[in-house]
């Protein structure tokens, strides 16, 4: 069975050679492919798809839409260059689906994109994940990142890990409700940047003691290697996450949420390598060296 799943990036790294395999073991194959014309018709069931390169930016027409897609909600994914594909020796879509989920916090994390659209080969069947159609599309405030060999290495070594570690914990289940709220579209800024304000705090923070800002700023701001300006930027929105938790008007800026999806990202990507380096044992020994 064949898992398609339009790939929203802007570039490969011409030294990269496609197809990129991401995943070949046992009967699992999962590689990063072009994205032809001819595929993206039959995926968003389109006839007579034509783009058009402009100064502003790639548009599309297409003659006729067959099926019930919304072309305002996936158009991003109709003008990518490339797909993502999973094979498996398999007749069940779910275990696809398992290895999709993996694949899209991974994505996230590393690239700021998932996979809203997928859709099996030889069938009429489109799958969408738990965001559905409305909710579909992705905000990513980081910087357009070209896919390179050092993005892969990371990306392989991510979701090689989230894979053979099959069983979610209850930390990683957390984890991820919190990115893919935060980064799903939502009507504020304030729940967005509330929540990667959370994921830090999930990670650096620890519940029973009494200063939970200042203790939660000086381990991030230890962990990452920052000075004070840092530490007092991570406890001022901490305050902002609060505030806005418990009622207050909502102050977190585009620039706060661009830093906050920055910092959460690559505080989940090294937490769920490293684990043992985030226990509050750890956290607080390297305060010391």
């Amino acid at each position: 069975m064949e898992f398609i799943l339009p790939l929203k990036i802007e570039k490969v790294d011409t030294k990269l050679k496609l197809p990129i395999i991401l995943l070949n073991q046992k009967d699992d194959l999962v590689t990063i492919e072009k994205f032809s014309i001819k595929e993206k018709e039959w995926f968003f069931d389109l006839e007579g798809l034509r783009i058009f390169n402009q100064k502003e930016g790639n548009r599309f027409r297409c003659k006729k839409v067959k099926g019930l897609i919304n072309l305002c909600d996936c158009q991003e994914y109709v003008l990518t260059n490339y797909k993502l594909i999973i094979k498996k020796d398999t007749d069940n879509p779910w275990s696809l689906q398992q290895i999709q989920q993996q694949l899209d916090f991974a994505f996230k994390i590393i690239f700021g994109c998932g996979f809203p659209f997928a859709k099996i080969k030889d069938t009429n069947t489109l799958f969408n994940n738990s965001r559905g159609f409305i909710n579909k599309q992705i905000i990513s405030r980081r910087k357009n990142t070209t896919i390179n060999e050092d993005s892969i290495k990371r990306l392989k070594r991510l979701f090689l890990l989230l894979i053979r570690e099959k069983k979610d914990t209850k930390k990683r289940e957390l984890l991820r409700f919190f990115l893919d709220t935060a980064m799903s579209q939502v009507p504020n800024l304030g729940i967005s940047g509330a929540l990667y304000v959370s994921i830090l705090e999930s990670i650096f923070a620890e519940e029973k003691n009494t200063e939970v800002g200042y203790r939660f700023s000086l381990r991030l701001s230890k962990t990452r290697n920052r000075d004070l300006s840092y530490q007092k930027s991570i406890k001022d929105l901490y305050s902002k996450r609060s505030s806005i938790f418990h009622g207050g008007i909502d102050r977190f800026s585009k620039a706060d949420l661009k830093f906050l999806e920055q910092e959460a990202c690559w505080a989940i990507e090294h937490y769920l390598l490293n684990p043992d380096k985030f226990s509050h044992k750890e956290l607080d020994r390297a305060l010391l060296s």
